[in-house]
């Protein structure tokens, strides 16, 4: 148990879908940690394993491409955990779950958007497919430039909205499942069982364009807030 909580990040909430990969992660790093594996080896792996299964939505086999995400996803939950557990931690690794994240997006949105174009041969979903990814990194981009910009320690607009606690949460949950590549996965991995994996390029092809503009109105009123 001990063993289990130095591997977590302290002071760190998580989301209810990150944490369905937590259940085995810790025990899958415990094992990496009587190999002798390094967290880069590591991270390297769970990269290698989100272009596979970008090539294998390309290739309509949703499925078997949300196994190896999910596969690949568990081990990015490792490396950070390995790298806390045996005091490795690095400014390159770092770098890879971070390029690691931006792979997994483009091996969903693109994969699945393809993967569909392909079983339909309508290139709706190849468009939706690139808006996604495009407007996902575009997303990404403008939270790291907010970010580095805002560096006032005032509360933001969203933490300054009143409303119940347990509403906030819930809300927070349910919207760091929609954006996430960790509550993707899972949407498809449920798609796929169904025959639907096709809806996802769908939805995040229009929902990640509004993500966008949500995002802009926003950062503008933290902007404001802070010069205040």
């Amino acid at each position: 148990m001990v063993a289990i909580e130095k591997m977590m990040k302290p002071n760190t909430l998580e989301p209810l879908a990150l944490r369905f990969y937590r259940i085995w992660s810790p025990y899958l790093t415990l094992f990496l940690v009587k190999v002798g594996i390094s967290p880069n080896v590591v991270s390297t792996g769970s990269i290698l394993m989100s272009v596979t299964a970008g090539t294998l939505l390309g290739l309509n086999h949703p499925l078997a491409a949300a196994l190896v995400l999910i596969a690949g996803h568990t081990l990015d939950r490792c490396d950070g955990e390995l790298a806390r557990y045996t005091d490795r931690c690095s400014l390159f690794g770092i770098y890879l779950s971070a390029l690691n994240g931006n792979i997994t997006y483009g091996a969903i949105l693109l994969g699945s958007g393809f993967g569909a174009y392909l079983a339909t041969g309508m290139p709706l979903y190849l468009y939706a497919g690139i808006s996604a990814t495009l407007f996902k990194y575009l997303c990404r981009l403008n939270d790291k430039e907010k970010g580095r910009l805002l560096l006032s320690k005032k509360p933001t607009f969203i933490s300054s909205i009143r409303s119940p606690a347990i509403l906030k949460r819930i809300s927070w949950e349910v919207f760091m499942y929609v954006i996430h590549s960790y509550g993707m996965i899972i949407s498809l991995l449920v798609l796929a069982l169904f025959d639907r994996f096709y809806y996802l390029p769908l939805f995040y092809g229009v929902l990640f364009p509004l993500q966008f503009i949500v995002q802009l109105i926003l950062h503008q009123l933290d902007f404001k807030k802070a010069n205040n």
